[in-house]
């Protein structure tokens, strides 16, 4: 039997850790500002209905005060947004894969995710179309050494060119060269990273964990 254990994560401090299947309750808030938009981390098991599939309509009821929900389409290498609230046809929410939050205004996105870690989820991006991708990163990552960083994730990810995080901020990415020699920037789990791929290899990845 699997054992489900409930890991409260509040302004990004983890309240509990005891076991690698847990379920999970954070409370990711986004405060308006800079570029006011942010890419988010997902939990891999996320079923706000409990009907087994979720789209972006789901989320802009799972949240508050969110605009808007926008998916990366790698192999066009283009941007869809769902508007929160319009009349478009939402898209399906997938596993492992990290989506942009727009920001209505000057008000605070809130959002209480609630969901579980899929332990024998496994990343395959396959070279082609944009070869980058938005990913989401684990509440519980926990990388060789400990440290969550750029280059602890060019270590556990096969084939990783390199990893790119958004500054909400300034509105521009920051991008970090796997064996290259510039300072890592820390991986927040809460966020989404973009991997760029090698060449025509395969990127994967089974995130190691508590």
């Amino acid at each position: 039997m699997k054992k489900l254990v409930l890991l409260v994560l509040i302004l990004g401090l983890p309240a509990l850790v005891l076991a690698s299947n847990m379920g999970f309750k954070a409370q990711i808030n986004k405060t308006a500002g800079g570029s006011n938009v942010w890419w988010v981390s997902f939990p891999y098991f996320y079923d706000p209905n409990g009907d087994g599939s979720v789209n972006s309509t789901e989320v802009c009821t799972d949240t508050t005060n969110l605009a808007g929900i926008v998916a990366w389409n790698a192999s066009t290498g283009k941007m869809e947004t769902f508007t929160c609230g319009g009349f478009s046809t939402p898209f399906t929410i997938s596993k492992g894969v990290s989506y942009r939050f727009a920001g209505n205004g000057t008000a605070e996105i809130q959002w209480t995710a609630v969901g579980s870690h899929d332990p024998s989820f496994g990343h395959s991006y396959t070279a082609g179309g944009s070869n980058v991708w938005w990913v989401s990163v684990p509440y519980h990552w926990n990388p060789t050494g400990g440290v969550k960083n750029a280059a602890a994730m060019c270590s556990e990810v096969t084939n990783l060119a390199g990893v790119v995080d958004w500054n909400a901020a300034t509105g521009k990415t920051e991008t970090f060269t796997c064996g290259g020699f510039t300072t890592p920037f820390t991986i927040d789990v809460f966020s989404g990273y973009r991997f760029a791929g090698n060449g025509s290899a395969t990127i994967t990845w089974t995130p190691s964990h508590y």
